[in-house]
């Protein structure tokens, strides 16, 4: 189902549609003050009707969201909380880098506690805004991903990151901005972006067996790992599809298992 999500862009640009043809029809086709107030006594109403549509849509498209996840998780066994609270966010923050990223207030819903391949996992929806320009326009971006930590008591990872290889990375790559690239792997360093403050350890960890199950970067598809001592993040850049929760956790789990 295609789903409808209003922004402040949006908005910006509907009230700038009306002053600009305002402005038009006052200097350029001299019509009167009279006349304007009569169109704006139209055009003012049907917007504002526009943008209330826009936002019952955009509410029910995640109350719709929340529903089904709940649905699936509770045929998981996960327990589910729609609006977990901000302390339970700062308890998974350490080490990762996800949560330095944006600006103001983060957005953390949809929170699901439970197990995968004999791991602790929680699962969640987070999001965060990041300023984007066009022309002389400023605005803020959403970013969403869908989230899942499994932590493992009896493993140390060092700090990590891991993502499929795009044209920015090869960008850094060229310009001598090079990440981890594990020894005796050349596929995978073709295709794989491996980052860490201490790339030793970071290299000693991604042997053989690791390497080879992202050596294509197809298992990257979207997703980006991290690692920060006995927990790894395994995250989908943008959220997924409620339907695939089961296959998300269960892709979460088998990777983190790779890690001990």
């Amino acid at each position: 189902m295609a789903k409808s999500k209003l922004t402040t862009r949006t908005v910006l640009t509907v009230v700038g549609i009306i002053l600009t043809l305002a402005a038009y029809e006052i200097f350029y086709k001299k019509t009167s003050v009279k006349t304007l107030l009569i169109i704006s006594a139209i055009v003012i109403p049907l917007s504002a009707i526009y943008i209330f549509i826009a936002l019952k849509i955009q509410g029910g498209s995640a109350r719709r969201r929340t529903a089904a996840l709940k649905k699936n998780a509770t045929l998981m066994g996960f327990s589910f909380n729609e609006a977990p609270d901000e302390p339970l966010l700062s308890s998974l923050m350490p080490g990762f880098e996800l949560f330095t990223l944006g600006e103001g207030r983060s957005e953390f819903r949809n929170y699901m506690d439970g197990e995968a391949g004999g791991q602790s996992a929680v699962v969640f929806d987070y999001g965060y805004h990041v300023t984007k320009r066009s022309g002389e326009n400023v605005y803020l971006k959403s970013i969403n991903h869908t989230v899942c930590i499994l932590a493992q008591d009896t493993r140390n990872l060092p700090g990590f990151k891991l993502r499929s290889k795009g044209l920015a990375e090869k960008v850094r790559d060229t310009v001598g901005m090079h990440d981890i690239d594990p020894e005796n792997d050349p596929e995978f360093a073709k295709h794989c972006w491996l980052t860490g403050p201490d790339e030793e350890a970071v290299r000693a960890l991604f042997g053989p067996e690791v390497t080879q199950a992202f050596r294509d970067g197809s298992a990257l598809r979207d997703i980006v790992i991290e690692g920060a001592g006995s927990k790894l993040m395994y995250y989908h850049v943008g959220h997924i599809e409620p339907d695939g929760l089961t296959d998300f956790v269960s892709r979460a789990g088998e990777v983190s298992r790779l890690f001990g």
